[in-house]
């Protein structure tokens, strides 16, 4: 059980995260970005985590789970 309104106490929460600052971060470092393009690198981090597949969701990504059809990848 955790306190309402305390997502920082939410395990799931910091997991996921943490895996998107990890992608965003070596995505810049791999082409060398500025800061500038922070949120962008997060945002596309987001995007693939969303259209790749998840074990515990019988090998569908979350995308097909909420829209009920492929990706247009």
């Amino acid at each position: 059980m955790t306190s309402p309104y305390t997502p920082q106490k939410n395990g799931v929460a910091k997991r996921m995260n943490r895996t998107l600052v990890d992608m965003a971060r070596c995505m810049m470092q791999t082409k060398s970005l500025s800061k500038f393009y922070w949120a962008e690198a997060v945002k596309i981090a987001n995007y693939i985590l969303n259209r790749s597949i998840t074990n515990s969701s019988d090998y569908i990504t979350p995308y097909e789970c909420w829209f009920e059809k492929k990706p247009n990848v």
